[in-house]
């Protein structure tokens, strides 16, 4: 598990970004859960790649509205090579087996917070 955390204070901007390294198998699956605050649509993005010479598999997805749920569904999909991840869940799927680096940004502004965790199941 990842955590991802700014600050709140509504007379500065603060921003955070948190990376994750996991060894998946496939059909592992990885997504953001907010655990408080508010995640907002301009300056909140989830992505990950697998470290591989050979592989290719990777995805970069950003909101197209702010969050105020449990999970954050990331539904404005920039990237996403091998179709693992998914804008209607808010879910990784490991296509293959491997070493995988996942990273999630934000940034808020005006008394916001955002608490963030990169949560995993398999």
């Amino acid at each position: 598990m990842g955590i991802s955390t700014c600050d709140e204070d509504s007379t500065y901007y603060d921003s955070s970004t948190s990376f994750a390294v996991l060894n998946l198998t496939v059909d592992d699956k990885v997504w953001i859960k907010l655990k408080s605050g508010r995640a907002e649509a301009m300056h909140t993005m989830f992505s990950g790649w697998m470290i591989s010479k050979s592989d290719s598999t990777a995805f970069y997805a950003s909101l197209s509205h702010d969050v105020n749920d449990s999970r954050i569904i990331f539904n404005k999909e920039i990237l996403d090579t091998d179709d693992a991840y998914s804008t209607s869940t808010g879910k990784f799927v490991a296509p293959r087996s491997g070493l995988y680096v996942f990273m999630m940004s934000g940034l808020i502004y005006g008394g916001h917070a955002l608490h963030c965790n990169f949560l995993f199941s398999n």
